[in-house]
């Protein structure tokens, strides 16, 4: 097995090159009685939820609110409504990840995930909408779908894929009685009856989709090309334009918009279009090869058409649209040689040209990426970036100064993830948790982390471990600041508190020395995009999420997200208070699976130091979303 050859590890810090060859001797870990690590079975447990649902400028919204709240995982669903002060309680839900989503009169569809990792205290969640009216233009985001709902869309779509149409039809009607209002379910009913040559229906559907979802892309390019095909130009050619103004690559969309634009004689436009369609046509190419003559004849410009007609017998001698180019080149001579020849229309058929899966479709399984979903900002604010950073800059080297050994329970829970984000045979790890931070000298930290019981990639199926999660803040120390593009987009809020919202992207004139994934005999340093919650107070970090640049097929990592919640956790016998994890969730797409691990972490104690002296944690209100003091 994998485990037995290579231990593989996912490392969330910064380790030292020359470090690698060797290991360091393990420290003692100081085991508290009644701390026994376990492995288990996930066993369902329940806690407290509220939700606070607050406008663009903080306050607690005063109408009408309903919420809608469902997981995968436990097949949960509920729906509630906001009470006078803008709050909605669930008081009893099971531990684990949610979809949550909020509609209001007057505001824009809020979604987000929410975890409720706690039955001893409170978990809180923020909610904050933002008008109707607020970035109209910007493109408005997908309506989830429930687990149930969404296993069966993924049916349908898979009979549609096979052309099996009776087995479609009777899944889309299934699927069209759990969520009629749902825009990807009216677009495959329109792909539907398109696919049966039902053109009135497909019209109907897909027109309703449009209602729903006025920018759905996929939408637009069906029902454009439908209206091509029953040579209504005028309603086809701004559907087409809008798709793709938005996906400008769908060259088949590209040749249809340029038809339409010659049979209603806007032959400029149709030049254009064309011209951008043909470096992708392929077998097509000498079909736009030849309109294209056409419309350079239409435009006057008969040394152009014969270019392009010699281009194509050049290129073509065989191909059937030869023939046609040869009798066109006959005509030149003529008064009028655009009408010389029949122009036919572009042979795209309208459930062709649009993709079968929805192209707003989101992903699933994992949280939405850092560029695939900003978070908002308070309008107006201005963000002094330089000040920010050297805060957060400071804060990083308290950190190192502090943080030479600390110790804590670690609890970590491991699933892998189907398609849909559901979990197979989730199982937990304990530990006692060690980790120690130095600079050993200028310009290089080392730092060590071990488990007791020693932790192995083989406790996983996935045969990955997670490294470094407490070093993961030092993105902002001096050392590494100046290995990213730093960007402040705004003010926001993480974790209840006002907290300015930084964006990060490797450097790739730098080299990249924060992540790295080891296998037995090989490093592989990763390059790293994400978003840091940093408080506009304090400067420290209170949230923090990364995703990779770009793949890394060379080792299997198709996709992966982490997200870390800090914590203060005060020592009093050396009177500091520092910030330090409390919880980390990491999914990650290797070699074709998708994995979750979530990381909590409690009983944080300074080595050596704070051994007979439990640290304080923040009360349950202190602040919401914040973990409680563990007892």
């Amino acid at each position: 097995m994998l485990f037995r050859r290579a231990a593989i590890l996912i490392l969330l810090a910064m380790v030292p090159q020359e470090g690698l060859a060797q290991r360091p001797d393990r420290p003692e870990i100081p085991v508290g009685a009644g701390r026994n690590p376990s492995i288990t079975l996930l066993q369902p447990k329940a806690g407290r939820l509220v939700i606070r649902v607050r406008t663009q400028n903080g306050a607690p919204l005063t109408g009408e609110a309903i919420i809608r709240i469902f997981s995968s995982l436990t097949g949960l669903e509920k729906t509630v409504g906001v009470t006078s002060v803008g709050d909605a309680e669930i008081p009893s839900i099971p531990i684990g990840e949610y979809q949550l989503e909020v509609r209001a009169p007057g505001f824009r569809l809020f979604q987000d995930r929410v975890t409720v990792w706690t039955d001893e205290s409170t978990n809180y969640a923020h909610v904050e909408l933002m008008p109707e009216s607020a970035d109209s233009g910007k493109l408005a985001e997908p309506i989830l779908l429930a687990p149930k709902a969404r296993r069966e869309m993924e049916k349908a779509l898979a009979a549609l894929e096979k052309n099996d149409l009776k087995e479609a039809r009777s899944r889309l009607d299934r699927l069209a009685r759990m969520a009629p209002a749902h825009p990807d379910v009216n677009y495959l009913l329109g792909i539907l009856h398109l696919k049966l040559a039902e053109a009135e229906a497909a019209r109907a559907y897909l027109e309703k989709t449009l209602r729903l979802q006025p920018n759905h892309v996929s939408a637009q390019l069906a029902l454009g090309g439908l209206f091509y095909h029953q040579q209504d130009f005028a309603a086809a050619i701004p559907l087409l334009e809008e798709a793709l103004a938005t996906h400008p690559q769908n060259w088949e969309a590209r040749w249809m918009l340029a038809s339409a634009y010659f049979q209603q004689h806007k032959y400029e436009a149709a030049r254009e279009q064309l011209e951008q369609a043909l470096p992708a046509s392929g077998e097509q190419r000498p079909l736009l090869l030849l309109l294209l003559a056409r419309t350079h004849l239409a435009l006057g410009r008969q040394e152009q058409a014969r270019q392009q007609i010699e281009r194509l017998l050049r290129e073509y001698p065989q191909h059937a649209a030869a023939a046609t180019a040869r009798q066109l080149l006959e005509t030149l001579e003529h008064t009028e040689p655009a009408a010389a020849v029949p122009v036919p229309l572009a042979v795209v058929k309208p459930e062709r040209v649009a993709p079968m899966r929805p192209l707003m479709e989101p992903s699933r399984w994992a949280p939405p990426a850092i560029d695939e979903l900003r978070p908002p900002t308070v309008p107006g604010a201005t963000c002094p970036l330089r000040e920010v950073l050297r805060g957060a800059r400071r804060r990083a080297s308290e950190l190192v100064q502090h943080l030479e050994r600390f110790t804590a329970t670690e609890h970590v829970r491991f699933a892998q993830l189907d398609e849909f984000g559901g979990s197979r045979n989730p199982i937990e790890h304990r530990w006692e948790y060690l980790v120690t931070i130095r600079q050993v000298q200028p310009g290089r930290f080392s730092i060590e982390e071990s488990r007791n019981p020693e932790a192995s990639p083989s406790l996983w199926p996935s045969h990955l471990m997670t490294c470094g999660l407490a070093a993961l803040g030092l993105v902002f120390h001096p050392f590494y600041l100046d290995d990213f593009h730093m960007e402040c987009e705004g003010l926001s809020l993480g974790d209840g508190q006002p907290a300015w919202q930084i964006r990060f992207e490797q450097r790739r004139d730098r080299p990249a020395r924060f992540r790295v994934f080891y296998t037995s005999n090989r490093r592989w340093p990763l390059l790293l995009k994400g978003r840091a919650w940093i408080s506009a107070n304090s400067f420290h970090v209170l949230r923090l999420e990364t995703n990779l640049l770009e793949p890394v097929p060379e080792i299997g990592i198709q996709h992966e997200h982490l997200s870390i919640r800090y914590q203060p956790v005060r020592f009093h016998h050396r009177d500091v208070e520092l910030w330090l994890p409390a919880e980390a969730n990491f999914y990650i797409q290797y070699k074709g699976r998708r994995y979750h691990y979530q990381h909590r972490f409690r009983e944080y104690l300074l080595f050596s130091v704070e051994i007979e002296h439990a640290p304080s944690l923040p009360s349950t209100e202190a602040g919401p979303g914040q973990p409680p003091a563990t007892r």
